[in-house]
């Protein structure tokens, strides 16, 4: 929503933004150091 950012700046009403993740997100960043120890991620290729 673009639009916002005008309108605030035109009215003078200061604005701000949110980002939301999924759940799926959430729980892939909360346990990121953990994919990374158990060696799910990085991927392996098929060259790998």
């Amino acid at each position: 929503m673009s639009f916002t950012i005008k309108a605030g700046e035109d009215l003078g009403i200061p604005e701000v933004h949110f980002w939301t993740a999924s759940a799926c997100s959430f729980m892939g960043y909360l346990h990121f150091d953990e994919l990374i120890n158990r060696g799910i991620i990085p991927f392996k290729g098929k060259s790998s």
